[in-house]
């Protein structure tokens, strides 16, 4: 049976990761965030990097398997449309999973492996997804730069910048 406090605290754990920077949160901030007291966050979490890597599972399974999902099931269109939606989002600060694989804990192997992985699952969705539309460049190229624009949306999103003008970019790059 799923232990319901630690799962709580996990999510409380993303939810500040994702706001201020999983690098830059302060073990008491943590502490503070999740309600566990420090021995109980270093018995279930021994580490940052621990902590980090289950977060970034949750955030995984959640946020971007669901992108994933809308890209895969309803096409680009939906896709750049359900990601403007989040943007708009009082708070909106970034991919937590891209701002944390570029940022300073990029070299650690679960970060450096969840982004891989994310990446990948990017860019096979967008080639599945423009594969056989009437675009300007080959499907292939155009994947990669929807993925390079996520990217850069990310970081302007985690530096309260406009995206606006970059999804649109994304919608004009899939035909949509």
């Amino acid at each position: 049976m799923p232990d319901l406090k630690e799962d709580a605290a996990l999510a409380a754990a993303l939810a500040l990761f994702w706001s201020r920077g999983a690098e830059t949160a302060a073990y008491g901030e943590i502490v503070q965030a999740t309600g566990l007291s420090r021995k109980a966050l270093y018995a279930r979490w021994p580490d940052k990097q621990h902590l980090v890597a289950e977060t970034l599972t949750l955030y995984r399974n959640g946020v971007l398997a669901g992108m994933l999902a809308t890209l895969r099931d309803q096409g680009p269109g939906a896709f750049w449309d359900r990601l403007a939606l989040g943007v708009r989002a009082e708070g909106w600060r970034g991919c937590y999973l891209m701002r944390t694989g570029s940022g300073p804990l990029r070299g650690e192997p679960a970060v450096a492996a969840a982004m891989g992985e994310y990446l990948d699952a990017l860019q096979s969705g967008f080639e599945a997804a423009l594969a056989g539309r009437a675009l300007p460049v080959p499907a292939t190229l155009a994947a990669t730069q929807c993925v390079a624009l996520l990217t850069l949306i990310s970081h302007r999103g985690a530096a309260g910048g406009d995206v606006e003008p970059l999804i649109e970019a994304g919608r004009q790059t899939c035909g949509v």
